[in-house]
């Protein structure tokens, strides 16, 4: 019965799969967007700490 019950699961996810098939391109592409994105904001960022950090290190020095 267990065997059953593993092969009728294994339908239901092949079925829905399927039924996810046309919105997977779709937001494959949104998500590479938003990683994109992701990453030029990370960019940005760590580009800006590391400013900070430059001035912290500057007013240290200078006391």
């Amino acid at each position: 019965m267990m065997k059953d019950r593993g092969a009728l699961q294994y339908h239901r996810t092949e079925e829905l799969s399927l039924q996810e098939e046309p919105t997977k391109e779709g937001s494959r592409r949104s998500t590479r967007r938003q990683k994109t994105a992701n990453g030029n904001d990370a960019r940005k960022l760590a580009s800006e700490l590391d400013k900070l950090e430059d001035d912290n290190r500057r007013r240290m020095q200078g006391m």
